[in-house]
């Protein structure tokens, strides 16, 4: 009798050793079905690359103290020792320092979205567009009319600033739904924040 118990505990101690090996090569090795792509967004360097492009050098006092100095919620390290200084120990290239000190090497890459991005992205496109000389910058890049009435034509023109895909059927339809009570010049800060606000433009 003892004989078909040893040949049991054998088994079953084969089959554990077969599902540990099964589960290592599962956890090391995964299926390409068990990959799941998610979507990058811009670090701190092409944010602020971008929103100073769009609304002018005169911006980058807001933008790189709202977000590129923010850091870690961003992503987007830097090289601690790539830092080029003048004869007064002033950082040449200010996009190139560490606002942290050498612990923002160990920044990530990339970052997911977070609420501490979101918010520092609102703030700093509602004092961007809000500010009339900033403003003007980008809808003069847009070649818009500042003066003129607001048309689905020249929200495109700046839509198309921020974003270099082409706008999809459902991004129209919300976009017009959006424009549908706006005309006025005057409601081009408003409009501008809401562009610089989505995030289309900051998905890679």
């Amino acid at each position: 009798m003892k004989k078909p118990i040893v040949f049991l505990l054998l088994f079953l101690i084969s089959l554990s050793i077969a599902a540990v090996r099964a589960s290592y090569v599962y956890h090391t090795h995964p299926s390409p079905k068990s990959f799941h792509k998610e979507n990058q967004l811009m670090d701190r360097h092409l944010l602020t690359d971008t929103l100073v492009y769009i609304f002018g050098p005169e911006s980058s006092p807001i933008v790189n103290k709202n977000i590129f100095e923010l850091g870690a919620p961003l992503g987007g390290g830097c090289d601690f020792y790539k830092m080029t200084y003048d004869k007064e120990q002033k950082v040449i290239d200010p996009l190139t320092r560490c606002p942290a000190g050498i612990k923002d090497v160990n920044i990530a890459i990339f970052a997911k979205a977070n609420p501490l991005r979101l918010a520092a992205i609102d703030k700093t496109c509602r004092q961007l567009s809000n500010d009339s000389h900033l403003l003007g910058h980008a809808l003069e890049l847009s070649h818009v009319d500042k003066n003129a009435p607001i048309t689905m034509q020249s929200f495109a023109n700046l839509y198309f600033v921020f974003n270099k895909a082409p706008m999809s059927q459902k991004e129209e339809a919300h976009w017009s739904q959006f424009l549908h009570d706006i005309h006025e010049p005057t409601d081009w800060p408003q409009v501008a924040h809401a562009l610089c606000v989505s995030p289309e433009w900051q998905t890679l």
